[in-house]
């Protein structure tokens, strides 16, 4: 502890210099011949040197200074826990913003936003938008969001392929069938959707939206190459494809060039379904344009809704006029024809506000009365209240239909097994009743009347001399009539717009599945088109095993699938080829309704503010939104890893 200046010829203290030098907090100091003047008597050096080492003041710098040094962390391990720190901070950083993006994502919100204070130099105003807000509420907890630059592309871009590679090793190895729809979006562009169905282990039916693309032009060609294009992306093979879905547009469905013919050129076992929905749309157009009273119905329907929804003020008094009339009926419904099951709760929100809107029309003075007074005057007639009634009774049976085969555990057989419940039930709609009985609540309806006959040309007259040739027709008979003609060619254009040719080879094989005690011989067209999935002699000797232990019931897909969930996954290799015939069966999709789920997404996704949005970009944003429960589920450690593994600068901080 003792050192010698020899420039000084004196002695000072190591510890006590050392602790002075170093302000440390020491007690009993008195003078400073041992820390900076140094000792130089050395006459009485022995005794000084021995009374200094006992002092308090020595033995608490010897402590303090030891301490220091033990405690003193070298410069590269003091650049290291700062550099450690920031990671730290970055991290803390990147996650609050990967759990922003992931919340926005799912709820389908806007990241981006527009400047507040100067849209031309962008770093002196605030940006006003849902992604920097949301980190800015963050900020006061982690300082590090306010220094950040955007990532929100790549971001989105590492969240939604995340996700759809979830989705793809769900399918991976399994037959899947296409179902494909294109629309318009905000901007204009043609967007098509690309879904697929699927049938996992447990029979049970999925299916998953996959993306949105834009098309260049919608040519059966072009559509036909996307959709290879998409499944080339998601590896996944047309030889796996057991199905298409699609609607009844010429492009997709065209004999010779649409996009099901083309893609059946290449596997005949991806059998064509024309959606359910848009045939059950299509037979419900074809049904209302077939009668009169109801084609004219409709349109003036759609007369009074213009003109109630596009004034403000006519609305404002139909709402004050509803509350003192019909106070419990529901709101007016806007008619959409393209909508699958809108048309009856449209025709029943004019039924029950039936008096309200005549009230409406008698308060209304502007310079639409010509056509109010149109409209007036037909709501007085028979005719129209005739209409009304007629196509709530049709328009409720096909909209219950409609949303029954729109869910996603619905095959295409057993939505032909559900049309024919629907078909089945029309007849029974033919009462007199009811409609009497609503007239005469009503008070206001005029009387019935036949229109006047035409005279029938000299030379087309048949010369008959009976008198009821030449007698006008009942009013009663003439409007049962019509109610009935209505009923029975709704039933005739269901069955006919769902009698496809791809069901009839569903049929067979429902047919080959629940084929007890019967010959397969029937069945060898099912065989020669599924040669290379179901063997012949296995599927019969496994249909025999299957027959005896569900006892002696009788033999439905229902029963057959129920049957197989209840097994253990090792019993199920017992039946491997009734899995896949009951597989073949359950994939193909009755409606095509998730598409049009998606395009109900994309208005929300890409709306006005956020309609200079990338195709890429869009494809990301409909991918959280729409797989939001999957968004939700996401490991954003692992997409924080990700994000940092694409640049080497990144993985420095």
């Amino acid at each position: 502890w003792l050192h010698y200046l020899q420039e000084q010829d004196s002695a000072v203290c190591f510890y006590c210099a050392t602790a002075v030098q170093q302000k440390m907090s020491l007690t009993n100091y008195i003078h400073d011949t041992f820390t900076k003047a140094g000792f130089s008597n050395w006459q009485k050096a022995k005794l000084k040197f021995s009374k200094h080492e006992q002092s308090g003041f020595h033995k608490n710098a010897v402590e303090m200074v030891t301490n220091f040094h033990k405690n003193k962390k070298n410069i590269g391990e003091i650049l290291s826990a700062e550099y450690e720190e920031k990671r730290n901070d970055n991290r803390k950083a990147l996650m609050a913003i990967l759990t922003s993006m992931q919340f926005l994502g799912r709820q389908g919100l806007p990241l981006r936003g527009v400047y507040i204070n100067n849209e031309e130099h962008a770093e002196s105003g605030e940006l006003n938008s849902n992604l920097h807000q949301l980190l800015r509420l963050l900020a006061s907890d982690i300082p590090m969001l306010t220094t950040w630059p955007q990532i929100q592309n790549e971001v989105m871009e590492i969240m939604a392929h995340e996700i759809l590679r979830k989705i793809a090793s769900r399918f991976s190895g399994r037959k899947f069938s296409v179902m494909v729809d294109e629309s318009t979006d905000i901007s204009n562009t043609e967007q098509l959707v690309f879904c697929l169905r699927y049938v996992d282990d447990d029979l049970n039916t999925h299916e998953e939206f996959i993306g949105m693309h834009s098309l260049e032009s919608t040519f059966a060609a072009s559509i036909t190459n996307t959709i290879e294009d998409i499944m080339l992306q998601m590896s996944i093979q047309l030889k796996d494809c057991w199905g298409q879905c699609y609607d009844g547009a010429s492009s997709m469905a065209g004999c010779k060039t649409g996009v099901a013919t083309s893609l059946l050129s290449k596997e005949p076992r991806a059998l064509y379904i024309h959606c359910y929905g848009h045939a059950l749309n299509l037979a419900v157009q074809e049904t209302v344009k077939k009668n009169h009273i109801l084609r004219d119905t409709l349109d003036t329907i759609e007369e009074m809704m213009k003109l109630i929804k596009k004034s403000p003020k006519r609305e404002t008094i139909f709402k004050k006029v509803k509350e003192e009339i019909a106070l419990e009926s529901p709101g007016i419904r806007l008619l959409a024809p393209t909508r699958w099951t809108v048309c009856a709760p449209a025709l029943a929100s004019i039924s029950g506000n039936y008096l309200a809107l005549k009230e409406t029309w008698l308060q209304s003075k502007t310079e639409t009365k010509a056509q109010i007074g149109g409209v007036a005057r037909q709501m007085d007639s028979f005719n129209f209240f005739f209409g009304v009634e007629l196509g709530r009774k049709i328009l409720n049976m096909t909209d219950n239909l409609s949303r029954t085969l729109q869910g996603p555990y619905i095959s295409a057989n057993e939505g032909q097994n559900i049309m024919q419940m629907t078909v089945k039930a029309l007849p029974t709609m033919r009462s007199e009743k009811v409609l009497k009985k609503k007239r005469q609540e009503l008070g206001c309806i005029n009387e019935p009347k036949v229109g006047r006959k035409r005279k029938i040309l000299h030379w087309y007259e048949v010369g008959s001399s009976d008198p009821a040739h030449h007698t006008q027709p009942c009013v009663e008979d003439l409007y049962r009539r019509t109610h009935y003609e209505v009923i029975d060619f709704a039933s005739q254009a269901i069955q006919r717009r769902f009698d496809q040719d791809g069901y009839k080879i569903l049929c067979k094989l429902e047919d080959l599945l629940c084929s007890k005690n019967q010959d397969l011989s029937k069945f060898d067209d099912v065989f020669n088109l599924y040669k290379e999935d179901l063997d012949k002699e296995r599927l019969a000797t496994q249909l025999n095993v299957l027959y005896a232990n569900m006892g002696a019931g009788p033999v439905s897909l229902k029963n057959v699938v129920a049957f197989l969930k209840s097994l253990g996954q090792g019993q199920r290799h017992l039946y491997s080829m009734v899995m896949t015939l009951v597989e073949l069966i359950l994939v193909m999709p009755a409606t095509n309704a998730i598409s049009e789920r998606s395009f109900s997404a994309l208005r929300c996704v890409k709306t006005w503010l956020r309609s200079t949005m990338t195709q890429s970009r869009l494809n990301w944003c409909m991918v959280l939104h729409v797989h939001n429960d999957e968004t939700d589920k996401l490991d954003l450690l692992k997409i924080a890893n990700e994000f940092t593994m694409r640049n080497d600068s990144r993985k420095k901080i």
